[in-house]
């Protein structure tokens, strides 16, 4: 038996690092991206 391990180092930006999520939405958008890992049965280490 042999196990493969692979990691995702994603980066998700806007041109010119400009800001466009209002502080009150940012933790839906953690629990969105967090439901989908879940449901990928994956491992989530950080976010933000």
């Amino acid at each position: 038996m042999s196990t493969t391990q692979i990691l995702y180092h994603i980066i998700l930006r806007t041109k010119r690092s400009e800001r466009t999520l209002v502080q009150q939405n940012i933790s839906s958008l953690y629990k969105y991206i967090w439901g989908i890992i879940q449901n990928k049965k994956c491992v989530l280490y950080r976010i933000n």
